[in-house]
């Protein structure tokens, strides 16, 4: 966890990873909760990084993940051992119950036994001579000479044991797969080769049916600086980042607010969330409150609105206050560190401080000589 400004800042990876394998399943948190028979809080406060789940409700989202395909196949440890990584639990992932839920056949290693001897087996003469055992102290029929025969003993020796692969080992082998993948991604990241799953089509998507066309560009992954999508079309007046830097709004000239995602997974499919369209004129200004659980919007109605964020960091269509400013236009807005007072300024030459909590104005700081 970073600091930035005196607000924490996340880095989301078990968060990210949760939200991933819940869209490549195509569920809603009630739905993903319902089926692992555990809370919709939790699912969401897991995905935020509030809290992680236990190693109980790890195995469950492990057991539920695997039987629901949302890993992809012939690559399933790999995934579960890095699940369980960046959810802070890889020192209780169990290698024999992973081995289990696997169907990996435990490995065995053969008693090893006395070798039973082997009857020492005598040599006999050829076809054509009567056979006979043979004696050390022997006479031969043609009258030569005694010799003494030695009988050709074979001897078998017992097979050496094989060693099979442990649990241990088999663990060992995984950690250093799953090494030797990250450096890859990150040798592609480094080289500007996004991993597969990354979109580069670059044919426009049409997400929303608004009467202007919004195209959605897909490009590669922005932690190499390039750009993940854009929105063509319409005039884009105020953007603002959420507080988990997942999400970008835009005040637009279409009268509309546009919550887009700025995850690489949601290039294919487009970037546009949802849109609030409680205004009644063009958006100019917006801005996240400090805690990241209101966004304050003003357009040329005349009104400033202030929105809840449910805690993924997305504006809902719940609107918490409708301010009356008094003045053609307003052009930024601010939130007091404590979020419990909003400042707004326009072309009134002043600047006014609105309770938050009643919409009510406080006071009216002027000392401007023109629009501020």
């Amino acid at each position: 966890m970073d600091k930035n400004n005196g607000y924490e800042v996340k880095n989301y990876e078990f968060g990210n990873l949760l939200l991933k394998y819940r869209e490549r399943l195509k569920l809603t948190q009630q739905q993903e909760a319902g089926l692992i028979e555990v809370t919709s809080t939790a699912i969401s406060k897991w995905e935020v990084e509030e809290y992680s789940p236990g190693s109980s409700n790890l195995k469950k989202l492990t057991e539920f993940y695997l039987k629901q395909g949302a890993f992809i196949k012939g690559n399933e440890r790999v995934q579960v051992e890095e699940l369980w990584l960046k959810a802070g639990k890889q020192r209780n992932l169990d290698p024999e119950w992973l081995d289990n839920l696997l169907n990996v056949p435990p490995a065995t290693t053969p008693t090893l036994t006395e070798p039973t001897p082997e009857p020492q087996l005598a040599a006999t003469q050829p076809a054509e001579t009567e056979s006979h055992v043979p004696s050390t102290n022997s006479t031969m029929t043609d009258g030569n000479t005694a010799t003494n025969e030695q009988q050709n003993i074979f001897t078998v020796k017992a097979a050496k044991p094989v060693r099979f692969l442990t649990s241990f080992r088999l663990a060992i082998v995984g950690a250093v797969a799953l090494v030797v993948v990250m450096g890859i991604l990150i040798f592609m990241l480094v080289n500007n080769n996004p991993p597969a799953n990354v979109a580069n089509s670059s044919t426009p998507t049409n997400v929303a049916n608004t009467g202007t066309p919004i195209n959605v560009n897909p490009s590669k992954t922005p932690l190499n600086g390039e750009v993940l999508g854009s929105i063509e079309g319409i005039a884009v007046n105020a953007m603002a980042f959420s507080r988990n830097g997942r999400f970008l709004v835009s005040g637009n000239g279409d009268l509309t607010i546009k919550v887009l995602s700025v995850e690489p997974e949601a290039a294919p499919t487009g970037n546009l969330v949802d849109e609030l369209r409680d205004h009644k004129g063009f958006v100019y200004a917006l801005k996240y409150s400090w805690d990241g659980k209101l966004l304050a919007s003003a357009a040329t109605d005349k009104t400033i609105k202030i929105w809840e964020v449910n805690v993924c960091g997305i504006p809902t269509h719940n609107v918490l206050q409708t301010i009356n400013a008094n003045t053609d236009q307003l052009w930024s807005l601010a939130f007091s560190p404590d979020n419990k007072i909003l400042a707004s300024a326009g072309e009134n030459n002043a600047i006014q401080l609105w309770d938050v909590a009643t919409g009510n104005l406080i006071r009216t700081l002027t000392g401007h000589t023109g629009k501020v």
